[in-house]
């Protein structure tokens, strides 16, 4: 039962072996949506089609790290079946998970997904599928393909959204199609580039294309035409060459340099910041005359790009790292990336010069994952005030080691007696502002009355691993906005001193009448690791502070925090969804009566210390 639809994601990628070099489209991974039609979709696509270009550093280092690894479709070396694991999970997350709408489906990721060397109808398809390509991040390009049991003129030929969505809302048929087909929905993907059978045929040859076999096909009447995207501007008819003024920069600045007074070259910003910057960028070793000329220039891009401090590609001591850092004590997000020279004594500098960094961009450095690893094991204090740092070891498939790490354990009452746990995850980097903002993210998903609750468990789904593996976000950005920092996985260690949110939800559908109480708390690791000390929210904050970290959250998440555990709905995007099947079914099942349901709204109470030692402990192996 069920309107499966699939997802796949597409990048041009150079084939092992290659002697020429040139990249052709190859499917990367994919993910099985049991219930996916009409409008949906397109909901899902734009939701991850956002998330790639928040999220454009990770998905580029994970392309360029599988490039020339494997043979084309049906070629050796075979593909692996996730070779992209956090653009995978992007998608699962896109696809399964929005917490603006509490809208949450599916079950784990593992159940989600779909190797990358499969067919792309070899799944079970009621309703067509969604390509999706990531060669440049921040230019996707889609296209939708009808399912076989949908009556459609485009046949599998690669359709846009309108089309797509017209085989459900036919034109004209009435006034609320129209207004469905017309929507803003469908006017984004008109900016958005459109794939082409030749293109898709790379990826599958047999499914599309001149070789696709006679018996898949399903014949078209006509093709779907996208919208022409203008073609960008092109300011010089030869960007090669570039003009005079711009070759004199290079030999000013350096000769500035040797007489050791750049207040001349200083002269010249704004209006050759991007020249004079690349000129000192590609200073190496960086001289100590360079750093007043540098901070002119960072503090003239400050006043363009917010609160970045942008040093991609330098080759700064770790001195000199901290002395440009603190000058800017505003600067939020720091980025390293592409610098070959950085390695762990600039982390340790510029964390301990400027401790407060909201986002830590490490991207092709000289910190592997080994080294990275080893600073949060053996360094957990300078990360105390660092929300999210963007490096590969965060969304790496490795268990979560460090004694830094935030752990949640969260389960399901399924039955009067019975608690099914969904597992222990962590997160390795993490601050008391995230944490709580995205805890508040899951719990308000679970709240009994969010649609989210209302259309099944969904504690058993990805929505608690999705939540935690958010960045930091702004007040008011919407949940598909969000960068994806880092990716929640399982642990195998849990310190002394570790920190752990912990929810046992109740569900009045399960208790056979009987009372129902849900438990929660935040809980500090004692020595020994059997025993935790359990602190409701304002405990916690309280002993964040005197752990030194920070930030801690606003007031306004704190009221929204503590509004969730009182049982206080937080709105939503949409109207709650109607009861639905598999709920009554599981309240006849488990002997409820139907219409006393609606009125019996879980409690939620503190887990008391030698309660949440017991909880804790039925999560960690035996």
């Amino acid at each position: 039962m069920g309107q499966r639809h699939q997802a796949y994601i597409i990048a041009r990628l150079i084939p092992h072996g290659s002697t020429d070099g040139k990249a052709y489209y190859r499917c990367i991974g994919g993910v099985h949506h049991q219930w996916c039609y009409g409008s949906l979709p397109l909901l899902k696509a734009d939701h991850f089609i956002t998330l790639v270009k928040n999220n454009p550093a990770m998905i580029r280092e994970e392309l360029k790290s599988i490039q020339g690894q494997f043979g084309r479709f049906g070629q050796e070396p075979t593909i692996s079946a996730v070779p992209c694991p956090y653009l995978h999970f992007l998608l699962a997350s896109a696809f399964n998970i929005d917490l603006d709408t509490q809208n949450v489906s599916g079950g784990k990721l593992a159940q989600t997904m779909l190797p990358a060397h499969m067919g792309c109808w070899d799944g079970d398809n009621n309703d067509g599928l969604t390509i999706l390509d990531v060669t440049d991040p921040l230019n996707p390009s889609y296209a939708f393909i009808s399912g076989p049991e949908t009556d459609s003129d485009l046949g599998d030929l690669p359709c846009t959204a309108r089309d797509y969505l017209e085989v459900y809302y036919p034109d004209g048929s009435d006034e609320e199609n129209d207004d469905i087909l017309n929507s803003a929905l469908t006017a984004k993907f008109d900016s958005v580039p459109f794939l082409t059978e030749d293109m898709l045929a790379e990826a599958w040859p047999r499914e599309f294309g001149a070789v696709k076999h006679t018996r898949r096909r399903r014949h078209a009447t006509r093709r779907s035409i996208p919208k022409l995207i203008p073609e960008p501007s092109i300011v010089s008819s030869d960007p090669k060459v570039p003009a005079l003024s711009e070759l004199v920069v290079e030999p000013a600045v350096a000769r500035s340099l040797e007489l050791g007074d750049t207040s001349n070259i200083e002269l010249l910003i704004p209006g050759k910041t991007a020249q004079i910057k690349a000129a000192l960028c590609a200073l190496s070793p960086f001289p100590e005359t360079g750093l007043p000329l540098l901070l002119s220039i960072v503090q003239e891009e400050l006043k363009h790009k917010g609160n970045i401090l942008d040093l991609t590609g330098f080759s700064l001591s770790p001195e000199q790292l901290a002395s440009v850092a603190a000058e800017f004590p505003d600067a939020r997000t720091v980025i390293l990336s592409h610098s070959p020279q950085v390695r762990s004594e600039h982390v340790r500098a510029l964390l301990s010069s400027k401790p407060n960094i909201d986002h830590l961009e490490l991207m092709n450095t000289g910190i592997t994952n080994d080294i990275l690893a080893s600073l949060l094991q053996d360094h957990p204090e300078i990360f105390k005030r660092v929300s999210d740092i963007i490096h590969p070891l965060l969304v790496a498939t490795k268990r979560i080691t460090n004694p830094g790490a935030f752990h949640v354990f969260a389960s399901s009452q399924t039955s009067y007696f019975m608690t099914t746990p969904t597992g222990g995850i962590a997160i390795s980097v993490w601050t008391p502002a995230k944490i709580v903002q995205n805890i508040c993210g899951f719990l308000a998903a679970l709240h009994p009355d969010s649609p989210a609750s209302m259309s099944g468990n969904s504690i058993e789904s990805m929505v608690i691993q999705v939540a935690l593996s958010s960045g930091t976000r702004a007040p008011d950005t919407p949940w598909k906005d969000r960068t994806v920092t880092t990716v929640a996985r399982n642990f195998s260690v849990l310190t002394s001193g570790a920190w752990t949110f912990m929810f046992n939800q109740a569900n009045p559908l399960t208790m056979r009448g009987g009372a129902t109480e849900s438990r929660y708390a935040f809980a500090k690791v004692l020595p020994g690791c059997t025993q935790v000390q359990t602190y409701d929210l304002g405990g916690f904050l309280e002993e964040m502070r005197k752990e030194g970290r920070g930030p801690l959250p606003n007031d306004e998440l704190v009221k929204k925090f503590n509004d969730l555990i009182k049982g206080v709905k937080v709105g939503t995007n949409v109207d709650a969804v109607p009861q639905t099947m598999s709920s009554m079914m599981m309240a006849l099942i488990n002997g409820l009566s139907l219409p006393n349901f609606r009125n019996q709204k879980p409690s939620i109470a503190l887990f008391d210390n030698d309660g949440g030692s017991k909880y804790m402990a039925s999560f960690l192996p035996k």
